[in-house]
């Protein structure tokens, strides 16, 4: 486990990794789960693909190459971002953001 990483079990053999948020960034080493949803995310060619929205807010982009990006919001504003579709093996699917008083405290991948 790297300086200011934190796993959360749920119980079930699951693990959770709880990356604490600096001035809006995850801090941490390089490497890892987190890094691959993130340069899978970044990495996504948006020519050609499909955008769906719920009212104003973005709900979903599904991309030429088959993959699925799917946004889901709370009081707070956005509240993860989940990755499907045709993605590579191994790699944390599920971006969750947590809030305290409106501010964005942590990142989570699972």
């Amino acid at each position: 486990m790297g300086a200011g990483e934190v796993w959360r079990g749920s119980g079930c053999g699951d693990r959770m990794k709880v990356v604490n948020v600096n001035n809006g960034q995850g801090n941490g080493g390089g490497g890892g789960l987190a890094d691959s949803f993130e340069t899978v995310a970044a990495n996504l060619d948006a020519s050609g693909a499909t955008f769906t929205y719920s009212g104003d807010d973005l709900a979903e982009i599904e991309y030429a190459n088959g993959v699925v990006k799917t946004f889901a919001y709370g009081p707070d504003g956005l509240a993860s971002v989940t990755l499907s579709g045709a993605v590579p093996a191994g790699i944390d699917l599920v971006k969750s953001l947590q809030y305290t008083g409106g501010e964005l405290t942590a990142i989570i991948y699972s």
